[in-house]
């Protein structure tokens, strides 16, 4: 699927966008968003920029269906089953508490890809999953503020095309995710009209994604996650649980998943629970055993021989605070499960490899451009992640689970492809190495410069 190509816009363009993601630290659905979804729930013309407090208090009966639905299916466990979805109170429900807090959280991982120049720029997503649109949501309206943020900024904008494909084995869900995309569609058709000329071209990159959605009946674990050669970003959010209750589900996934276009892009997103965790972490191990795929985010502890001592206590959790909008206020009133002020998810983001991998021999000696000597006990493999010019960036994780990012050149190593790792005897590190991580900060005809990262991986 590929870099954007950027360079070094993509960073600046991701932190603007994840500004706008959570203004003074608390994320939140974007305004259009926050319209569209009572506009579905109270299935009421909600006018853009209107008092949303004002219009939920005359909604409090509504309000208080859908607090009772949530309660109910929280009473129950959480199941997340075929029952459940098939009921438009429990989708309006979902609609209501989970939907923001999933959009965000692809959101926000999404603004990683853009960062790492990973984000595709002619995007096919394929939804595994529906829900009530969320999906479609999070990814029209990403493209939407990001290409807002790339004209405001005068900087290229990331993404040429999005085309969306929606998969449910339920036809009810996916006639309630169409009502989404019509409505989303139409709202943004209004807001056209009368947008400044840095909005313009946001709007109809999201308007185009919701009309050409497409919808299909079919099987998660039986359907065609491609319809051609081209690479796809294919989302599973929170459908682990529900396929998980199948009997081979892991290795029919894993058959999916070969099957995908190298370059191809899978996206899974879950509860931050330890059960779901544990079943991420072992689908991701079998894929890397398999050499299906590669994992890309969160951290790339996976390419050591042996598991860190702190993957055993680590769940691979993401959170974020959450601002409370007028309706999270409304039903947290009525809901005895009440208003989580956090959210948390666990994630992986694989990229589909264009061969199978070799495992990275040990290395015993590297040496860099200012003469230092990386010693092989601190080398446990590397992945290509991209390249800039003539330098092809890569992320090394050593045994000590730690991520470095490096630029390397020379001896050849423009033969490997994205995703590939590498043995990296004779080849030589752009830059002195030293113990931490590394991001390509900026480069030219002649030089490139790297600044020290201190974030987590």
């Amino acid at each position: 699927m590929g870099a954007n190509g950027h360079g070094t816009d993509a960073p600046r363009l991701a932190g603007l966008v994840r500004e706008s993601l959570a203004p003074d630290g608390e994320s939140r659905l974007s305004p259009s968003l926050q319209e569209l979804q009572l506009q579905l729930l109270f299935r009421d013309e909600v006018a853009a920029g209107c008092d949303l407090e004002a219009l939920t208090r005359r909604h409090q009966e509504r309000v208080a269906a859908l607090a009772y639905c949530y309660d109910e299916f929280w009473r129950d466990g959480l199941p997340f089953d075929q029952d459940h979805y098939g009921d438009d109170r429990f989708l309006d429900a979902y609609l209501a508490h989970y939907t923001p807090r999933y959009v965000l959280s692809i959101q926000h991982v999404m603004c990683d890809l853009l960062a790492a120049e990973l984000l595709p720029a002619d995007a096919k997503v394929v939804d595994v999953g529906v829900g009530p649109g969320t999906t479609l949501l999070a990814v029209a309206d990403f493209y939407r503020v990001t290409a807002e943020h790339a004209a405001s900024a005068g900087l290229p904008c990331p993404a040429s095309n999005v085309r969306y494909r929606g998969i449910d084995i339920q036809a009810e869900v996916l006639v309630y995710a169409r009502r989404t995309a019509d409505t989303y569609r139409q709202r943004l058709g209004d807001l056209l009209a009368a947008a400044p000329a840095s909005e313009r071209a946001g709007l109809r990159l999201a308007t185009s994604t919701a009309a050409g959605a497409r919808w299909h009946q079919d099987d998660a674990l039986t359907c065609a996650l491609h319809l051609d050669d081209e690479p796809v970003l294919a989302v599973f959010g929170n459908v682990l649980t529900e396929i998980a209750r199948r009997d081979g589900w892991e290795e029919r996934l894993l058959s999916q998943f070969s099957e995908l276009p190298a370059g191809s892009l899978v996206l899974i997103v879950e509860p931050a629970e330890h059960d779901k965790s544990d079943r991420l972490a072992g689908l991701r191990k079998q894929l890397l055993a398999s050499s299906i795929a590669q994992p890309l985010l969160p951290c790339c502890q996976d390419l050591a021989p042996s598991e860190s001592g702190r993957c055993h206590g680590c769940w691979g959790i993401r959170d974020i605070e959450m601002a409370a909008s007028p309706l999270d206020v409304a039903m947290g009133a009525y809901s005895r499960g009440g208003r989580k002020a956090r959210h948390g998810w666990v994630y992986s983001v694989l990229g589909i490899s264009a061969s199978p991998l070799t495992a990275s021999q040990p290395l015993t000696e590297v040496r860099p451009l200012e003469g230092k000597v990386v010693p092989d006990s601190l080398v446990a493999g590397l992945l290509i992640v991209g390249r800039v010019q003539s330098t092809t960036k890569v992320v090394c994780c050593n045994r000590f689970g730690e991520v470095q990012e490096l630029l390397v050149t020379g001896g050849g190593i423009e033969q490997f492809g994205h995703g590939d790792r590498v043995d990296l005897h004779d080849f030589m590190l752009a830059r002195g190495w030293r113990p931490g991580q590394f991001k390509l900060v900026a480069t030219d005809d002649s030089s490139v410069t790297l600044a020290e990262s201190r974030s987590a991986c």
